[in-house]
């Protein structure tokens, strides 16, 4: 079993985000324009939109659901990577929702930069999402 370096892993994950990004733009910029003409005033930036916080939503539902259900997301599966746990075996659903919940804290302070310091001094190269799972990111031939 041989554990991703960090490159192909990042090129995985832009593969995810762009294609998210195709799907959830559309939605975004609509959203905003109608709330921009909606509230045009100096107190609309003082206010939290909590359906803002839907595509982070989406976005976490989307790598829970790929990684539990197949075990890899498209850019993964692109980049000939998949998601395994201890064992070698599938990762079961449960542990999908660990490591991809503990994104947020990888992706601290900003650029991910925890989960890549972790990735680095890591002996299995796994991310505090990977590592709280006991799961590791493979590459497959």
């Amino acid at each position: 079993m041989k554990n991703s370096g960090i490159l192909r892993r990042a090129m995985a994950f832009l593969l995810d985000i762009a294609g998210l990004g195709l799907i959830l733009l559309p939605g975004i910029l609509t959203w905003n324009i109608f709330h921009l003409f909606r509230h045009y005033h100096h107190h609309y930036f003082r206010h939290f939109d909590p359906v803002l916080i839907l595509p982070v939503l989406i976005v976490l539902a989307y790598f829970i659901a790929s990684e539990g259900i197949m075990g890899y997301t498209p850019g993964k599966y692109i980049m000939k990577l998949r998601v395994v746990n201890d064992k070698g075996e599938k990762l079961t659903m449960k542990q999908s929702v660990i490591r991809n919940v503990l994104r947020l804290v990888d992706g601290l302070p900003f650029l991910n930069m925890v989960g890549i310091i972790a990735l680095l001094v890591t002996k299995g190269k796994q991310r505090i999402g990977d590592a709280a799972a006991m799961t590791f990111v493979i590459k497959i031939d």
